[in-house]
């Protein structure tokens, strides 16, 4: 993977501009949301207000829409590059907007999936919450190969999720390495961030400067 970035940098484009978007996408619905609801005693939203959850499940919705498309992109970036083709982030761009059916289908099933797992794993006490958590991991390894396969082959949500799971079935192997590998690469390097972030920022607050700081 290292290797496919190294010779192909435009890849990287689409991670930052998946994040770019979503922050847009949230500032734009729930900045609103926050000007018209208000906040309570304490400065924090009104949480309980009917149009705070409206704001929240459309910006989950759209949040993982945005997530999905540009990883479609990117997986048919990468599949082009593996072949050794010239990529450029238009070439990503132009195969998401192929497969935007899909891509919407997905976002559907994948939101309203994670929209009950959170709502379960909020509502039950430390047992559910366990089994939710099991489900959870469940279903991260069975749609492990949904947006690959998206990006190849243009199924719907379920058709996608099928041969998710097929491909999980013939190549757990690698796909269990992979996901434990990578999410604990990944994990590292989010604690190293936050734990130099952290204290570098408990550092300027303690000589006064804030500002920095934050």
């Amino acid at each position: 993977s290292w290797a496919v970035l190294k010779n192909d940098r435009s890849l990287v484009i689409f991670p930052i501009l998946s994040t770019v978007f979503a922050v847009i996408a949230v500032a734009v619905i729930m900045v609103p949301t926050a000007v018209v609801i208000g906040t309570d005693v304490n400065g924090t939203l009104e949480q309980n207000n009917p149009m705070f959850g409206v704001a929240a499940i459309v910006t989950l919705y759209v949040s993982t829409f945005i997530a999905i498309f540009f990883n479609v992109a990117l997986a048919a970036c990468a599949a082009r590059s593996l072949r050794g083709e010239d990529t450029k982030v238009g070439d990503g761009i132009s195969a998401a907007m192929r497969q935007l059916g899909p891509i919407l289908g997905w976002t559907l099933v994948a939101g309203t999936v994670g929209l009950i797992l959170r709502i379960l794993e909020e509502r039950f006490p430390l047992l559910g919450k366990i089994a939710v958590w099991i489900a959870d991991a469940a279903w991260a390894v069975a749609t492990f190969f949904v947006i690959p396969v998206i990006a190849m082959e243009g199924t719907g949500p379920f058709r996608s999720l099928k041969r998710s799971v097929q491909v999980v079935k013939a190549r757990w192997g690698e796909g269990a390495t992979g996901q434990i590998a990578i999410s604990a690469v990944t994990g590292l390097v989010v604690f190293g961030i936050v734990l130099v972030g952290g204290g570098a920022g408990y550092a300027l607050v303690a000589v006064g400067l804030t500002p920095v700081a934050v």
